[in-house]
């Protein structure tokens, strides 16, 4: 029988494995992240908007647009929160303003090629959503990538959703899930993942929608890429912007692997936990 040590030590050194393959699956709550290693490893930008500034190789600035204030300090179980899903604890407050990256530094946010991950930490207190929330739009025929809420007029009300551009389809490919199912007014860990064959959208760990996805990023999208905003087809800001807190975000060339989650998919995960499986 091992050791309270061996087991302990086994425990640390498949923690270490698990990270090392990609984004490590925790029970919800825990606070076991893997010491010095950050979820976001690899990273094209990622944003913890303590600042203006992207702690991923490049800096990849923020400019704020309007009514937006970076550096608010979380406290208490939203501050643990924070730490345990690879926040630092602080938080942009988004009164409709936004924050403006650009094409980012030597246009590194113009993604090409067959995959990609999108990650977003956020809360809306007030739970009504209905607004951009991070991507490179400028239109369905233009876009790249997109994460927004929307009533998009299909029955299921209000709904968070992501899309992507690619080069076999005129539109975009998209995957939603119900603000109501989620919970409107929680915190919620983001994840949306493309792999040249599936776009796949993770709410706090579970996998609520895929569709089938074939191709390569749309390429030539001048649109800047925006967070709390999008753009219209003639280049103007959309009328909607984001009211509430984001905690991070970011962008990754690559999709991003974790462990099972309920015996049929894999997880993508940035320390949030696991839930009982998709609803679409």
């Amino acid at each position: 029988m091992k050791s309270f040590f061996e087991t302990a030590v086994t425990r640390r050194i498949a923690l270490k494995l698990a990270a090392w393959r990609g984004w490590v699956a925790l029970p919800h709550g825990s606070a076991a992240m893997v010491a010095g290693k950050s979820p976001f490893a690899g990273a094209t930008a990622i944003w913890h908007l303590a600042d203006f500034n992207d702690s991923a190789g490049k800096n990849c600035g923020l400019t704020a647009r309007g009514d937006v204030v970076v550096r608010i300090h979380l406290t208490g179980e939203e501050r643990e929160a924070s730490l345990r899903r690879g926040g630092d604890g602080y938080a942009a407050q988004f009164n409709e303003g936004w924050l403006d990256a650009g094409q980012g530094a030597d246009g590194k946010l113009n993604l090409t090629g067959k995959a990609m991950t999108m990650a977003i930490r956020l809360r809306d207190p007030s739970g009504k959503w209905g607004s951009p929330l991070f991507g490179k739009h400028g239109g369905q025929t233009k876009e790249v990538y997109n994460i927004f809420s929307a009533d998009l007029g299909d029955g299921m009300g209000m709904v968070l959703a992501a899309e992507i551009g690619s080069d076999e389809v005129a539109g975009m490919h998209r995957v939603r899930t119900s603000i109501a199912g989620i919970g409107p007014t929680d915190w919620h860990d983001v994840v949306v993942r493309f792999d040249g064959k599936t776009l796949e959208l993770f709410v706090d760990g579970a996998l609520r929608d895929d569709e089938v996805a074939v191709g390569t990023l749309r390429e030539g999208n001048r649109e800047p890429c925006l967070i709390g905003a999008g753009t219209e087809p003639n280049g103007d800001r959309s009328k909607f912007g984001f009211r509430g807190l984001m905690d991070h975000v970011a962008l990754l060339p690559k999709p991003r692997r974790g462990q099972p989650v309920c015996g049929r998919r894999k997880l993508l995960c940035h320390g949030c936990g696991t839930q009982s499986g998709p609803n679409h």
